[in-house]
């Protein structure tokens, strides 16, 4: 089982629903067994493969900033949901950024699953350039939230290599920074 986006067409939307949003799905590997689990985009699972992390509207309002697929929306945060619990019903994705003045977006899992990796800019700025995107670093219960790049140049969320846990990968840069005090546990 996997989770996946939708693109824009894919279910029916409600009249006052942007077109662009975005839902994810819980489906087999071949797309059959569809089950849509919540609104969102970008999802990863946690390395033991019970929780997702995305990026999703904090309102469940936001308009996506851009025209691509799985855009970010103007008030996008970061969330964290237990699968099983979304589909039995029992629990709601959490917000575990809560940053109004942000646009939080890209997450990812560090290998021991302890913390989230993800993009972040400010709301101001220009969804082409993403010019004040900063990479950040926040538990997966959403304390202690740490700027990990400081640049002011465009970042997109980095990679945790499993075999150096404690790096950050910045593909587009072709640099790497460390993670302060990550460790991978294995």
């Amino acid at each position: 089982m996997f989770v996946a986006g939708t693109a824009p067409g894919n279910r029916d939307r409600t009249a006052d629903e942007p077109i662009n949003t975005s839902d994810l799905f819980l489906m087999n590997s071949d797309g059959t067994e569809q089950t849509r689990l919540t609104s969102g985009s970008s999802a990863s699972w946690s390395p033991d493969g019970k929780n997702i992390t995305f990026h999703a509207s904090a309102s469940g309002n936001g308009t996506p900033i851009r025209t691509d697929p799985g855009s970010a929306t103007s008030d996008s945060d970061i969330f964290v949901a237990n699968v099983d619990d979304l589909l039995n019903g029992t629990e709601q994705p959490r917000d575990i950024t809560n940053s109004p003045a942000r646009i939080d977006d890209d997450p990812d899992w560090s290998p021991d699953g302890a913390h989230i990796v993800f993009t972040s800019h400010d709301v101001t700025d220009d969804p082409r350039l993403s010019n004040t995107a900063e990479i950040y670093v926040v538990n997966a219960d959403g304390t202690g939230a740490q700027q990990l790049s400081f640049n002011n140049e465009k970042e997109r969320a980095g990679l945790v290599s499993r075999r150096h846990a404690d790096r950050l990968q910045l593909p587009h840069r072709r640099r790497q920074q460390r993670f302060r005090g990550l460790r991978d546990e294995r």
